[in-house]
């Protein structure tokens, strides 16, 4: 949004500024995180287009988080005022508190083994897109978009979760999906095709929220196997620290990734 209306007589230089306050709005509002949103925007967006920090870059992007925190703020309270139902509560969610287990030997060789599975789903989405972009780009836009939608249309036939994000993250975050280690399997893959094939059509999605569900995905299969076995920690807990591990690997972004978690979780143990 920023990027469209941004007007034209500004330098290059500001118009990627206010690329970079958008996005940190657009975070900001979507997961009531204005603190992990303009950290993203620090560490990713004027990292990757080569910016820089210093003191009008910073202040826009915090600006920018602040107004769009304070406007959902708004339109949640005066949902809640009309009824609408669930204007009050936050878009993923509040997640209950997670714990992990007081053997400190036993956490660190589990969540190991946890991340070492999120990188390896954080690559797969990475070769995924690659080779999406090297069959379609090639392509004219008006034959791509068109095959991309079609084949991300097959696949949510047969895994409809793969079309929404949050609310199947706020699911999984919750355990209330009710699927088991192969169906969560099979989701992970099919979501890993759907995101390549439409990041290397050129349709609209990113990797962001994505890479959250990929990750969650990740910690489900993981709880399912050895949460029955062994006095690990809780479910949830792999859930989440998953989440983190792969947006942290797919967008560069490891702090922004763990801020996300504090934010959204409420929960900084």
């Amino acid at each position: 949004t920023a990027a469209v209306f941004a007007p034209k007589h500004l330098s290059k230089r500001r118009q990627r500024m206010l690329v970079a306050a958008g996005a940190a709005a657009g975070v900001s509002a979507a997961f009531d995180a204005p603190a992990t949103s303009a950290l993203f925007a620090v560490e990713f967006v004027l990292k990757s287009s080569r910016l820089g920090l210093d003191r009008l870059s910073t202040s826009t992007v915090f600006a920018s988080t602040s107004v769009a925190a304070g406007v959902i703020g708004f339109l949640r309270s005066q949902g809640q005022a009309l009824g609408i139902t669930g204007a009050a509560t936050h878009l993923v969610g509040r997640i209950p508190y997670f714990s992990v287990n007081p053997n400190l030997l036993t956490d660190v060789l589990q969540f190991s083994v946890l991340g070492v599975g999120c990188a390896g789903a954080a690559v797969l989405l990475y070769e995924g897109v690659r080779v999406s972009e090297v069959v379609l780009r090639p392509l004219p836009r008006w034959v791509s978009a068109p095959l991309g939608g079609a084949v991300c249309g097959l696949i949510a036939f047969k895994f409809p979760q793969v079309q929404y994000g949050y609310i199947n993250l706020e699911e999984i975050l919750r355990d209330s999906t009710r699927l088991s280690a192969v169906d969560l399997s099979s989701l992970l893959l099919a979501k890993i095709a759907a995101t390549s094939v439409c990041v290397g059509g050129g349709l609209v999605g990113g990797l962001f929220a994505p890479s959250l569900f990929i990750g969650a995905l990740v910690g489900d299969v993981m709880g399912h196997f050895v949460a029955n076995r062994w006095a690990v920690a809780d479910p949830t807990t792999l859930v989440v620290v998953g989440a983190a591990a792969v947006l942290g690997a797919a967008c560069r972004a490891p702090l922004t990734a763990f801020g996300l978690m504090v934010e959204i979780t409420r929960d900084t143990g």
